[in-house]
């Protein structure tokens, strides 16, 4: 792989010449996805005690498509500038490619991992905790210990009720647009 070039010119501004793989690698494809709001409610039914604070319709769910992850998914607040388009206050985001190559438990499993960074406060605009998120510490995240180990060895123990998950056959409303990193 070609080494990015970077020249300057009195004139103009730095230019930076970058092959195409290594462009191709930077370049996100952003798809709406909606399909997992059903995850989120599925889960907040069966894990009440733990997702009770959890407001489905106050996150935006959306994919990303890029060669390489390295994380199934994430969950992040809405930035204040992007709070002017968007009503919601998180955001929770899938890696399209590695979505597509785990089980439906392995994916609860994810989404839920996920919600738990959520505060109990987290949605409550004036609250300390308001768009804050909990890192993975061990007391937070003892609840995914207890529930399906350390190794996930008991992920398949989570329920999946085909009346409560729909629309999971990959099957998605598609509104691409190219947004780079």
């Amino acid at each position: 792989m070609a080494k990015s070039k970077k020249f300057t010119n009195t004139d103009a501004d730095d230019i930076d010449l970058d092959d195409e793989e290594s462009e191709e690698k930077k370049r996100k494809e952003w798809t709406k996805c909606d399909f997992l709001k059903n995850y989120v409610q599925s889960l907040k039914q069966l894990y009440k005690s733990d997702l009770s604070h959890i407001q489905p319709d106050n996150l935006l769910y959306v994919g990303f498509s890029k060669k390489r992850s390295s994380c199934i998914a994430n969950i992040r607040p809405v930035k204040d500038m992007w709070s002017l388009f968007h009503n919601e206050t998180y955001i929770l985001a899938i890696h399209l490619e590695s979505w597509e190559s785990i089980s439906e438990q392995e994916r609860m499993y994810v989404v839920f991992h996920e919600l738990l960074h959520i505060p109990e406060f987290g949605f409550d605009k004036g609250d300390k905790d308001y768009k804050k998120l909990l890192k993975h510490d061990i007391q937070d995240f003892s609840v995914l210990l207890e529930r399906f180990g350390v190794n996930k060895e008991n992920v398949h123990q989570i329920k999946i009720d085909g009346d409560v998950i729909t629309n999971t056959d990959s099957d998605y409303e598609v509104e691409d647009y190219e947004v780079e990193d």
